[in-house]
């Protein structure tokens, strides 16, 4: 890759060897998937777990799992609507162009399931939520389920 990406978490987890194979990053559905920002299928909770590049203090820390109250709950990893925006490797609750559906739904967000998406949460489980998910949409306990 030729731009500065080492510190995204799937380029850390791919580069420190806990993770053998790109294709894991990979939704099955996903049809132009490529190992960068712009065509990764998942994206991370960056403003709940931190640890994320940008310069703002939401993305600055990084979060112990003893922080988290709820394990089951918080979600870490997500279908990501933000491919054709160029910056699927991060996801938001509610309105943020960085969500796993956003709201209003925009016509350059394209998410790999019409009716809703795949959820890995900190503690390991993995849940399908439908795009009209109180959760996905950051309508419900935001910071039970994303931490902000």
């Amino acid at each position: 890759y030729s731009w500065a990406s080492d510190d995204y978490w799937h380029y850390i987890m791919f580069n420190s060897g806990y993770i053998k194979n790109k294709q894991i990053f990979k939704c099955p559905d996903h049809d132009k998937f490529r190992f960068d920002l712009a065509n990764l299928s998942y994206g991370y909770n960056r403003r709940g777990l931190g640890g994320g590049t940008g310069t703002t203090a939401a993305t600055q820390f990084v979060r112990c799992l003893t922080d988290i109250k709820d394990v089951a709950s918080m979600i870490a990893v997500a279908d990501s609507s933000r491919k054709a925006l160029g910056f699927a490797s991060a996801i938001e609750a509610g309105t943020s162009g960085y969500g796993v559906v956003r709201e209003p739904p925009a016509a350059d967000s394209v998410i790999n399931h019409v009716t809703g998406a795949n959820v890995l949460f900190v503690g390991g489980n993995v849940k399908w939520l439908s795009k009209d998910s109180p959760i996905l949409r950051g309508t419900e306990d935001r910071m039970k389920y994303w931490g902000y």
